[in-house]
């Protein structure tokens, strides 16, 4: 501002466009875990504790592996949306790197073993 002018400000915003990974199962979201440690000393015990941030993981079953869609977002910062039950609004909502590692069993379903590296927990939406 310069005085009581007052001075023009521009944003730009983007609505994320989430696709359904139909075919996947076993999410587990990216979440912070706890750990203690302890050390005997005379008299007392010295503890203490630690939070790590750990990786989201999920599998999804894959068409040839090559040219589906999530294949093609592999090393991609993505927003994952994940609803414990389809009939209500309560989801978990994460963002992070989609890494993948691909299984091309012969016989068998083509699979990924994907995972979600993320720079904070997933958080829970209740609306």
């Amino acid at each position: 501002h310069t005085g009581d002018v007052g001075k023009a400000v521009y944003a730009s915003y983007a609505d994320p466009i989430f696709a359904e990974v139909s075919l996947s199962t076993d999410f587990v979201p990216p979440e912070t875990s706890h750990s203690v440690s302890s050390e005997q000393i005379y008299g007392t015990t010295l503890g203490s504790s630690t939070k790590s941030l750990n990786q989201g993981t999920f599998t999804a079953f894959l068409n040839d592996g090559v040219t589906d869609p999530l294949v093609v977002l592999k090393d991609e910062t993505l927003w994952f949306r994940f609803y414990p039950d389809k009939y209500k609004a309560a989801h978990l909502l994460a963002q992070g790197k989609l890494g993948i590692a691909r299984t091309f069993p012969a016989g068998d379903n083509l699979q990924a073993a994907c995972t979600v590296s993320a720079d904070s927990a997933a958080v829970e939406v209740e609306a």
